[in-house]
């Protein structure tokens, strides 16, 4: 288990708000908030919303206007309760009744699974929280409130929409969903939405961050479905990923029901179709950052799924031109042992083939793609020499790229790469002497010229450049001659 005492006294706000379900049902006799926060007496108090249809129940912040009367210092990780922040649990039909799928679903208390929205073209990252207490900037990045500008908030059905204006010319909506009426058919939706209202194009990105609690239990255990792998504890970092779903649990050999949540699929079961993320993430849960996620972290005591779309680490941010929207949709859901998953409906006992489990197949590194630009080049001037490194196994792996020109190895690069994605390493080089030189990176192999400059002499002409040469200067003296006797002849005769 984890940090998780002074976040409940600070979640604890919420305990006994106006609870409300889609029917419109009233938890009466709810305690006074104020007293756990020390807040002065009939100080203000966020809402809740339950939405449910009796398989899950989705609790919701649905306050756009609350705010502390007398907050006290927020604690890193906490910040304050605002619109659209969100949890789940299991529901009163569902198997496992009344069970937590995220963090403190079970006590309708939404806190610590929320949304970002980066602006990578004003630099600024926005989130849920308007004191920006509870992130951490990346490097470059300022942190804002996603409300900064106004927040609404509406409810139809078992849907609530929360939309913000954060300022800088985006609108950020989010639909939070109770879909479907069986098990079998159940799930819950989470779409967001990115509107560019200004008049300049945006770049943009946007991450989910779900705080897995299965049952109670923190520390869930992961495995990646279609195709299959072993259940593990370890982090594991895609990028982008290549399998349809993921399944998460608290005990593997004894569980008391498995999480799943979209991935590239399953498509064609839901409307809309999950968004295949740039990046995915089973990690360490981390209330502290804001987009980044630092590698190397342990998620066996507190586990946490991360989805990214328009992760700007070799993959493209997403381009808004002005009065363009993106959208991006997951979905979770929960299904105890024996009962069928949504969308993966099992065959016949008797045909249905033995499912073995197979372990996550080692690293495979290997290089590809060599590039270098330009080929010809002067003297000291900068060729670009890249190539990518892959990995083709499924587990996470490292590879030292070298880069070496005419057999002297000149730099090197170490890269770690997720399985089944692609890393670009890119090296700079400049040269001197003139010739050719050859390239090697990881065996692959090419060259580049380093050209002589042309050198251009004035000089003085020559009597060759003048174009007489020897005949020339034999038939002046020639003509020369016969001139002189020609008038020797005439003065003779006069």
């Amino acid at each position: 288990m984890r940090r998780r005492v002074f976040l409940k006294v600070s979640m604890m706000l919420v305990v006994g708000a106006l609870l409300l379900s889609v029917g419109g049902v009233t938890l009466a006799d709810a305690p006074d908030k104020n007293a756990i926060l020390g807040l002065e007496p009939g100080a203000s108090q966020p809402d809740i919303v339950v939405l449910t249809n009796g398989i899950y129940e989705l609790s919701i912040t649905d306050d756009t206007e609350w705010e502390p009367d007398s907050p006290p210092e927020p604690e890193p990780g906490v910040g304050y309760v605002t619109p659209g922040v969100y949890t789940v649990c299991t529901g009163d039909d569902h198997p496992v009744p009344n069970a937590d799928v995220l963090y403190d679903g079970a006590d309708h208390l939404p806190g610590t699974s929320y949304l970002t929205v980066r602006d990578y073209t004003d630099a600024v990252d926005y989130i849920p929280d308007p004191t920006a207490s509870s992130s951490e900037p990346s490097g470059g990045y300022g942190i804002d409130f996603l409300g900064g500008c106004g927040s609404e908030f509406s409810v139809s059905g078992k849907k609530a929409t929360t939309t913000w204006n954060p300022g800088g010319g985006l609108e950020v909506e989010q639909v939070t969903a109770v879909e479907g009426t069986t098990l079998s058919d159940s799930r819950v939706r989470v779409t967001t939405t990115v509107t560019n209202n200004d008049d300049v194009t945006h770049e943009v990105g946007i991450r989910y961050e779900w705080d897995l609690m299965i049952a109670d239990d923190d520390d869930a255990w992961f495995a990646r479905r279609n195709p299959d792998a072993s259940f593990t504890q370890d982090e594991l970092i895609y990028e982008p990923p290549n399998f349809e779903r993921f399944e998460t649990t608290d005990d593997p050999g004894n569980p008391t029901f498995s999480v799943f949540g979209s991935v590239n699929g399953p498509q064609g079961v839901f409307s809309p179709d999950p968004t295949p993320p740039d990046r995915f993430i089973f990690g360490e849960w981390a209330q502290y950052d804001a987009w980044d996620y630092y590698e190397g972290s342990d998620p066996s005591s507190d586990s946490a799924v991360l989805y990214y779309w328009g992760y700007d680490d070799g993959n493209s941010p997403i381009s808004l031109s002005p009065g363009e929207s993106v959208s991006v949709t997951a979905y979770l859901y929960a299904i105890p042992a024996g009962y069928e998953e949504p969308g993966q409906f099992e065959e016949e006992e008797e045909s249905k083939p033995e499912k073995k489990e197979r372990p996550l197949e080692p690293a495979r590194m290997m290089a590809n793609y060599l590039s270098i630009d330009p080929q010809q080049v002067l003297p000291g001037q900068e060729v670009r020499i890249s190539a990518n490194v892959c990995n083709s196994g499924e587990l996470r792996g490292s590879e030292t790229a070298v880069l070496s020109v005419n057999g002297a190895a000149e730099q090197s690069q170490s890269v770690a790469v997720s399985g089944g994605s692609c890393k670009q390493v890119v090296f700079t080089t400049a040269k001197a002497v003139p010739g050719t030189y050859q390239v090697s990176v990881n065996g692959m192999e090419g060259q580049f010229s380093v050209l002589a400059p042309r050198i251009v002499q004035a000089s003085v002409a020559s009597s060759q450049d003048v174009g007489l040469g020897t005949w020339g200067i034999v038939a002046i003296a020639a003509v020369v001659i016969v001139l002189v006797i020609g008038l020797v002849v005439i003065f003779k005769q006069n």
